[in-house]
């Protein structure tokens, strides 16, 4: 596959998996039924594949062997990506209620911390993107990278704000299941940074036109 067609599979994804989480904290209740739940997973792990794969795919075919940085910043933007699709499959195989994990990753430091790291090494890997591409790339990619900059950035941050949390209660909470207000902020603030990183991938998806 080409790093074209890469780059559609994460786009695909992210709509839906935004749409899912944009419904799921509009409509809490709609988690009952455990087909959807099982949809939900089953689709937020799509759209962890479809990043990694974009990733592996950028790195063998876009990134010259001559952008070492680039490479390196690469490679850990895979680790990135790796971790948050192990989250979702974790999470996939609670629901189906199938134990072959070691129980010291099914523990909540996990889920807290992990997606800190994934949003820390993707975040680094567009930093040194922007950084190597300088004034060559079009205004209009690089303004895209900017955006990709700022949604991981923010995503960075929300993922510091549930670890905080959770090192102080030892009680795991994602934001949308924090109280009312806070929940529905993080969710619009949540949004927002996905469709600035959606952004990024339908600008790199022309550019590659």
């Amino acid at each position: 596959m080409n790093i074209k067609s890469a780059t559609l599979l994460v786009i695909i994804g992210m709509i839906c998996s935004l749409s899912i989480r944009t419904v799921g904290t509009l409509f809490p209740g709609i988690f009952q039924n455990i087909h959807i739940v099982h949809t939900a997973i089953g689709t937020h792990l799509f759209s962890s594949a479809a990043l990694v794969h974009f990733f592996i795919t950028l790195y063998g075919q876009w990134i010259p062997k001559e952008q070492r940085r680039l490479k390196l910043a690469c490679i850990l933007a895979i680790i990135g990506s790796l971790a948050a699709l192990f989250l979702h499959g974790k999470s996939l195989l609670l629901v189906l209620e199938i134990d072959v994990l070691p129980l010291l990753v099914m523990h909540h430091h996990t889920d807290a911390m992990l997606p800190l790291v994934s949003s820390s090494l993707v975040l680094l890997f567009f930093v040194f993107l922007r950084v190597e591409m300088g004034h060559r790339a079009s205004e209009g990619l690089r303004r895209a990278t900017d955006c990709a900059i700022a949604g991981f950035s923010v995503f960075m941050i929300l993922h510091a704000i549930v670890l905080v949390n959770y090192s102080r209660s030892g009680t795991f909470q994602w934001l949308e299941h924090f109280p009312g207000t806070m929940a529905v902020g993080g969710a619009l603030v949540f949004a927002c940074a996905a469709a600035a990183i959606l952004c990024f991938f339908i600008s790199f998806y022309r550019f590659k036109q």
